[in-house]
């Protein structure tokens, strides 16, 4: 078992664990301060290819203006690194090559347990004002 039996002993999840242990290596060497870390993330959940979605315009639109913000922040902020904005993206897709269960093992299990992560964020955007879940499981 890898990572003190959170996860399975497979090659592919031994392989999925490569992929993010070099793509924090990577990040790291880059070391993007917090507005970066921001544009970054709204890349990354601005999905317009997101299996749910009825109108993939407006979230395509919001993708596309954080990559614009983090272009601009970064030209402005590092000059001299020309090529850090393609660097920070293409940390991206290496990401999507890891399953969410490997994600959930590795940083997630010791807190929540055996729920699914879609679960709990199902949940949370779910609640009403009361603090109870639509769905019966009360955070």
């Amino acid at each position: 078992m890898c990572c003190g039996g959170r996860l399975g002993n497979d090659e592919r999840t031994a392989l999925e664990v490569a992929t993010i242990q070099d793509v924090l290596r990577r990040f790291r060497h880059l070391s993007p301060d917090n507005t970066e870390c921001g544009c970054l993330k709204a890349v990354v959940l601005f999905k317009p290819d997101a299996s749910s979605l009825v109108d993939v315009h407006p979230v395509e639109m919001l993708q596309d203006q954080a990559q614009c913000i983090l272009s601009d922040y970064i030209r402005s902020r590092h000059p001299r690194q020309p090529t850090r904005f393609g660097r920070l993206l293409l940390l991206l897709p290496g990401l999507k090559t890891v399953r969410a269960s490997t994600v959930e093992g590795l940083f997630f299990k010791d807190t929540v347990g055996d729920t699914p992560i879609h679960k709990l964020v199902l949940d949370m955007y779910t609640m009403d004002t009361s603090g109870k879940s639509d769905h019966g499981g009360g955070m």
